[in-house]
């Protein structure tokens, strides 16, 4: 029973390792897999937003409550901040708007 226990305790652990901290694991490339956009998040809390059609945007982000993402981006454009939830899974990013509308980005590498 206590090796049971003790087995069941190193899964647990392991999971929790697996799992991305956000704060680190948002940064780098991703790729809009619908939405005809993508994202730079730099180690620096700088983000480019690229809109594949009207060009690259820049601003800064951060992440506060563990998984909310807030993009300040510096453009007449973008009046309010851009905030999401955050979830990642592997290389796939998920964005839930406030309306609940999910944006999946993939990892670029």
């Amino acid at each position: 029973m206590k090796n049971r226990y003790l087995s069941i305790l190193a899964v647990m652990f392991t999971l929790a390792a697996c799992s991305p901290d956000i704060e680190t694991g948002i940064v780098g490339e991703w790729t809009g897999e619908v939405i005809n956009q993508d994202f730079v998040f730099y180690e620096d809390g700088y983000v480019d937003l690229i809109d594949r059609k009207h060009g690259t945007f820049e601003g800064e982000y951060a992440i506060t409550d563990g998984n909310t993402l807030t993009c300040t981006i510096d453009s007449a454009i973008f009046t309010e901040p851009i905030i999401s939830k955050v979830k990642i899974k592997g290389d796939k990013l998920i964005l839930k708007s406030p309306n609940g509308r999910e944006d999946v980005y993939v990892r670029e590498n």
